[in-house]
């Protein structure tokens, strides 16, 4: 196994970058560096996505990382001391000059509007 690059960005939570469907560095939020607890949480979710072997595989790891809800409470208390980690909930990133879509929270966001709508109808 490749040991990955690690480097630190100002935004997000943490990402894994691919290129070509090979994943080629792990980005982490510099201010986890204060929170260590959670800097080790996220890289393991991370080195999940380093590992895994295509969409599908992206997609369950971030699916059952929803129902992380002690891990989700740390995150939020961290994206409250620090708003630009709420980037880490957008259907799009803005890396090296081009937009790169989340699928995850695209899907994530679209099921989330469809609901609030039809559900919105249902009500009328």
């Amino acid at each position: 196994m490749i040991k990955p690059k690690i480097s630190y960005i100002n935004y997000g939570m943490g990402f894994t970058l691919s290129e070509h469907g090979k994943a080629i560095e792990i980005q982490l939020n510099k201010n986890l560096k204060k929170y260590p607890k959670l800097r080790k949480q996220v890289l393991a979710h991370e080195f999940l996505h380093w590992n895994s072997r295509g969409w599908f595989d992206d997609f369950k790891i971030d699916f059952y990382d929803l129902f992380n809800f002690k891990k989700g409470r740390e995150q939020l208390s961290f994206c409250i001391k620090h708003p630009k980690s709420l980037l880490a909930n957008s259907p799009v990133f803005f890396e090296n000059g081009e937009f790169i879509p989340n699928w995850f929270m695209v899907g994530f966001w679209g099921l989330i509007s469809i609901t609030l709508i039809t559900g919105g109808l249902l009500i009328i």
